[in-house]
């Protein structure tokens, strides 16, 4: 695993942020006798890694969450407001 994320951490995509989630990446494909999602058998890790971490880097955005994100939501008037 050590080698794993130090080749990430060489990489342009990689962020701090990123390491939970290259460690889950390296433990999900371990565990899975080193085949991907699609189920094909990844024989090039290095080049998997590096294809798969900008898809990684924007699933950490997603997540978050900011103020420009929350929609300013109004609410409807009833029949009992008065206008």
């Amino acid at each position: 695993m050590e080698e794993f994320i130090n080749y990430a951490q060489t990489l342009d995509s990689y962020e701090v942020k990123m390491d939970f989630s290259i460690k889950e990446k390296y433990e999900t494909w371990a565990n899975n006798n080193w085949k991907n999602s699609s189920d094909r058998q990844i024989t090039n890790w290095k080049s998997s890694l590096k294809s798969t971490l900008p898809f990684m880097k924007n699933n950490i955005k997603d997540k978050s969450i900011s103020l420009q994100s929350i929609p300013n939501i109004k609410r409807p008037k009833s029949s009992t407001d008065k206008y």
